[in-house]
């Protein structure tokens, strides 16, 4: 199958397929991001900010 006629519903007739949406992520609480990410997260906004496009 070319990407250009790829489509989810096309896979999903052809291989029969079906989706059960669930939770996969229920037992997961908050959590406080680490100083690393924080970091790193500032530095790429200010990146962002600085783009000239």
């Amino acid at each position: 199958m070319a990407y250009r006629d790829f489509s989810v519903k096309k896979v999903k007739k052809v291989f029969g397929l079906t989706e059960k949406p669930r939770n996969l992520f229920n037992e997961l609480g908050e959590t406080e991001p680490s100083d690393w990410l924080k970091e790193t997260l500032e530095i790429g906004y200010y990146f962002w900010l600085c783009h000239d496009r």
